[in-house]
């Protein structure tokens, strides 16, 4: 049978093999270091730290000490000086800003082998324009000069024309509309159907296809659950399991996110039990520790079907043994990591149901186990 004891700091029950009686350990809870009691139930103090009086450094520190007490001053003081010294600072030279060029145009770039031609001015280009002569030597005198352009233009001209009148005899009579595919009706009466004017309703389910079970409407808080919670000690006699846990949640999961565990373990703050509380009241649920005297108080917002899990703080489970299955199953939708909630005591797992007036009493014994 292993040595179980509490922690002299923490309170955390414990066990550990007989083959470790009388030695030095850490808690696995707070990290303190402790000493293991004997077979006989007795323990020793720890040992004190002993000084290595062989460090240089632990010599040096005791010796400043040492001279601290004897009011010796460590370093000489550092004179300052008696007058302000003003160390003049030039002034930063003017910085003027300096207009950038304006962006010279390039020129377009000619392939290789083009010809260079000499560069004209405007004014040459207008006067050997102005020097064409208006009627041609082989035309009579008045007659304008034909110009062999006009007939490609005019055909291009009548040609766009006709472009143009034709694409809109083909076209669609409605703008936007392909008229080779058929039109689209929505069915508002299939699930994802969208209307014909707005977007796909939202769904009200996840995508693993379970109902969602909404959140219960918010109401009076009744009590609904009482009882007190015991343990048998080591000596045989009952005992009451104070600050042992008492959480009750409804039997059918809402969608919402996982709870942290960490403020429903065994030994939270009074800060974090009422930060508990809020959080699982919110979603239906409620969970309370109980007093000095192992007594516990339940209220919920509304009647159904709910389960009670109730975690001692004294009374350990076997070395050997693993938190409960069906109680991992159950807090698994709810928190983060649900081993942690059991730690390593007793726990128990019951449904119950609350017809919204009536409270029901539930007493609960945690015996001791070999």
């Amino acid at each position: 049978m292993p040595i179980k004891f509490r922690c002299p700091h923490c309170e955390q029950f414990l066990g550990i093999s007989r083959n470790k009686a009388g030695s030095v350990t850490d808690c696995p809870t707070c990290g303190r270091t402790i000493r293991v009691p004997d077979l006989e139930g007795h323990v020793a103090p720890l040992p004190k730290p002993k000084l290595n009086h062989g460090d240089s450094g632990l010599a040096n520190a005791l010796d400043a000490l040492a001279a601290l007490e004897n009011g010796e001053s460590l370093a000489a003081p550092i004179p300052l000086p008696q007058k302000p010294v003003v160390v003049p600072v030039a002034a930063a030279p003017m910085v003027t800003a300096v207009p950038l060029p304006a962006p010279a145009m390039s020129a377009p770039v000619k392939p290789p082998g083009t010809p260079v031609e000499p560069a004209r001015r405007d004014d040459e280009a207008l006067a050997s324009l102005a020097t064409l002569p208006v009627n041609s030597p082989s035309t009579p005198q008045g007659r304008p000069r034909p110009r062999p352009w006009l007939w490609p233009a005019a055909c291009g001209v009548i040609g766009l024309t006709l472009g143009v009148g034709i694409g809109r005899m083909t076209a669609s009579p409605s703008a936007g509309t392909n008229s080779n595919s058929a039109p689209v009706v929505a069915d508002s009466g299939k699930p994802g159907a969208v209307p014909p004017g707005g977007a796909p309703p939202l769904a009200d389910a996840p995508a693993n296809g379970e109902p969602v079970v909404p959140l219960p409407e918010p109401g009076v808080p009744q009590r609904a659950l009482e009882g007190r919670i015991t343990y048998i000690a080591t000596t045989g006699e009952s005992r009451p399991d104070a600050g042992a846990r008492i959480l009750v949640i409804p039997a059918k999961h809402p969608n919402v996110a996982k709870l942290a565990v960490v403020s429903f373990r065994s030994g939270a703050g009074a800060n974090d039990v009422r930060l508990a509380q809020a959080s699982i009241r919110a979603i239906g649920g409620d969970f309370a520790v109980a007093d000095a005297d192992g007594r516990y108080s339940i209220t919920l917002p509304s009647q159904g079907q709910y389960r009670v899990l109730i975690g001692s703080r004294y009374q350990a489970r076997s070395i050997d043994s693993a938190p409960p299955a069906d109680g991992l199953k159950a807090l698994e939708p709810w928190f983060d990591q649900p081993r942690a909630f059991f730690g390593s005591t007793q726990s128990t797992l019951a449904d119950i149901p609350f017809d919204g007036s009536h409270a029901s009493v539930r007493d609960q014994v945690f015996q001791l186990v070999d």
